[in-house]
Parts: structure tokens; sequence; C-alpha cells
């Protein structure tokens, strides 16, 4: 598994960083849900997941992505077999708003060690733009306000489209794996007024990850690597993380020319998770930001089922 991790990473390794679309998360390990539909109710648990992301912070108009995201087996059509999830996000960035509203739904297979589930989901986003444009002085001194009227520049608009995702996530003991493919109908952004129509572009997603219980065994060592890519570009990351006593969990992350994220967190009893994420920028944004903060709040519970009450007879009556 080390190796298909190290593999994974190598075969994209040459893209540069930054997917054009879908938002950006460093603690991507905790949200598995969103990123592929065939990993929901493989836990065996009711989770739900909020991440709040800050992107370069002090940078005018930079991203800002809040997420809700659960999930929980089925016992329909066969026990443990199935699972439901849904996912809801906000995305901004300057005056472009993007909104998704999704549901999921996984089957799964019992192969060799683990199990192989395969998922779909479908909903709807809402991709808007609130254009505040401000022209430069000279065209505004000399008249030249027509720069509003290119097509090529919407105003304010609104548009909705039915997206459309699909994955395949095998878990197992020590390991997991999962492969999955959201816009994969490529909508079309018909805003009003514009001459060209762009579209949605697909964006391909790997995550795996690697479970290893060290010589000391209050230590866990969870190796992860984690690819987003729309073709052109490419978001590579790369991560150690290291669990204590099952209670606190710390690591480090590498993502490709463009910044090193130090993660933190911890598990409470009551089986809830808070993590924290400072991204440090390395490329081009390094000048202009103070870096990227993200929060983690994850809680996971089972509901326990009452068994049916037998009654016995005695034979002597």
């Amino acid at each position: 598994m080390k190796n298909l991790i190290t593999t994974l990473v190598l075969i994209v390794a040459s893209f540069s960083v930054f997917a054009q679309q879908d938002p950006q998360f460093s603690m991507n390990m905790f949200n598995l849900g969103f990123i592929n539909p065939a990993y929901v109710g493989h836990s065996g648990y009711i989770c739900g997941t909020i991440l709040n992301r800050q992107q370069w912070m002090g940078f005018e108009g930079a991203p800002r992505t809040r997420l809700f995201s659960g999930n929980m087996p089925l016992d329909f059509p066969d026990k443990g077999k199935s699972g439901i999830g849904m996912n809801i996000c906000s995305d901004g960035l300057g005056f472009e708003n993007n909104f998704l509203f999704n549901g999921a739904y996984s089957y799964k297979f019992d192969l060799g060690p683990g199990r192989l589930g395969l998922g779909m989901s479908i909903g709807l986003l809402n991709k808007s733009l609130k254009g505040e444009w401000v022209p430069p002085d000279f065209l505004i001194s000399d008249g030249q306000t027509g720069i509003f009227d290119d097509p090529a520049i919407p105003q304010d608009n609104s548009f909705m489209a039915l997206d459309i995702g699909i994955g395949a996530f095998y878990g197992a003991e020590d390991y997991y794996i999962g492969i999955s493919t959201s816009h994969i109908n490529k909508a079309e952004i018909k805003y009003s007024g514009m001459d060209t129509i762009p579209f949605i572009a697909r964006h391909y997603y790997i995550i795996a990850r690697y479970f290893i219980d060290l010589p000391n065994r209050l230590f866990e060592l969870q190796p992860s690597a984690f690819i987003k890519t729309d073709g052109p570009t490419a978001q590579v990351d790369i991560n150690a993380m290291l669990l204590y006593n099952k209670m606190f969990f710390g690591g480090l992350s590498y993502r490709f020319e463009e910044s090193i994220v130090a993660i933190a967190g911890t598990i409470l009893p009551m089986n809830l998770k808070i993590g924290l994420a400072y991204d440090v920028n390395i490329g081009k944004m390094s000048s202009y930001c103070s870096g990227t903060f993200e929060i983690m709040l994850n809680y996971c519970f089972t509901i326990e089922k009452t068994p049916d009450s037998t009654i016995y007879h005695s034979v002597r009556y």
C-alpha cells in the first residue's frame, strides 16, 4: 500500500497545482463523504462533519468555504451493505458564489480483506455573480463606460444546474483507497447576455490512506495522499498524521508548489473530533496573504437496536 500511495503521487506530480472550480480543503481525510459518494455509510456510524475554511487571509476577495456533510448506513437492501449521505456547500471567491446541495447513495460488496463500495451523487449546483466592476479612471474621465456592455464580462447573474458525481471506494482494516469524479455531466453555465457558454469541468479525485501501528502501541502513523485534477491542472497533497492514544492527532501536509499545512486536533470521549489546519503559503501568494485557516467538527454515533423479545412456553403445559 505504501508503494501504491507513492505511485499515485508521482503520476500527477508533473502537473501544476490548483484545480480550477471545486473548493479546496486541507483536512480531506475527514471529508470523504463530500469527495467520494461511494464512501457514505462505510464507517457503520451516523456521522456529520462541518468544515469552515478561510483561504488567503488578508487578501480581499479570497475564497471562503463552508461545508456540512453527513452520511449513515442503511439496513435496506442488505444490512450494512448500503449507505446514504448529503452535502451542503457554500463557496465564495470574489464576486462569484457557488452553492451545492446533493444526496449520495452507495452499495458495498465484500471483496478480499475489505469492502468495495460504488456510489453516485446527484443534486443542484447554483453559480452566481454579483459584479461590482470598477473601470480604470482614464476610461471614466473619457466617458468610455462601454466596459459594462462587454458580453464577456457578465453583470449580476445566477444559474442553477443539475450536478452528478460517481465514485468507488475500497476500505480494509489498515488502509483505504478511493477514486471519484464530480460534475460528470459537465453542465453548461448559461448566464444571460453571454455569447459563449462555459461549462463546469469534471474533477477527478484519488485519495489513499494507510494505518501503521508503531512499536509503542499508543501511537499510530497514518500517511496519506490526495490528488484532485481537472485535467490541465492538479492539486497534490501528501500527508503524515500521528495519532496518540486514540485521543490526539497532529501532522503535516505538503501541497506541491503551494503550501505547507499543519494539522492538529483531538477526539473527545463522546466521539467528537475537533481539528484545526493552518496553511503556510510558499507560492506566489505568500507575499499577499497571512495564510489559510480551517476548522473541522466531526461527530459520529450509532443507534443500538433493541433485540426482539421471545416468549418460551413450557412443554409441560
